[in-house]
């Protein structure tokens, strides 16, 4: 009798941990499918406001936010950033150095230029706020990394569509 109680509570056990995982799953490829979609939908309005002056765009094939973001967390008013919001931002900064592999499909007339080439824009990747209604992104010139040029805005998105909300930060390196 205590043998056949012991197998169902093990059983039971296997059975909640297993359910436990798969809804972690399920909700993981969920929030990675909703990233994907969101990160499409933003780098095509990116290139179309931020790049518009340049036929061909010449860019790296990743989205990295090492050396980028170098920026003042500060505001006020509706659009001023929470704390939370604030240390949320700081660790996706600090903490994520991996590089994202750009898909052509995201913008028109793209060239992916090397990584020991000195002549492609860098672009960090989108760091979204507020349900995808916020967006930070920073981007630099393509120049000598000590002395390139560096902007970092906030972005809105209303009615479905993203426009820049502010100016978060910028060095000038010339």
């Amino acid at each position: 009798m205590v043998t056949i109680k012991h197998g169902y509570t093990f059983l039971l056990t296997v059975i909640l941990i297993s359910n436990v995982l798969f809804t972690q799953n399920v909700f993981a490829q969920q929030v990675s499918s909703k990233y994907k979609h969101e990160l499409k939908k933003f780098m095509k309005f990116i290139r179309n406001t931020e790049f518009k002056q340049y036929d061909t765009l010449k860019i790296y094939p990743y989205l990295s936010n090492k050396n980028l973001f170098m920026i003042s967390l500060f505001g006020t008013g509706v659009y001023g950033l929470s704390n939370e919001e604030k240390t949320y931002l700081i660790k996706e900064i600090q903490s994520d150095t991996a590089k994202y592999y750009f898909n052509r499909h995201w913008m028109k007339n793209v060239q992916f230029v090397p990584q020991n080439q000195k002549d492609g824009w860098r672009l960090s990747k989108p760091i979204f706020l507020r349900n995808y209604l916020l967006c930070a992104f920073s981007f630099a010139t393509p120049y000598d990394p000590d002395f390139a040029s560096q902007w970092t805005y906030l972005y809105k998105k209303e009615n479905g569509k993203w426009s820049r909300l502010l100016l978060m930060g910028k060095i000038l390196g010339y």
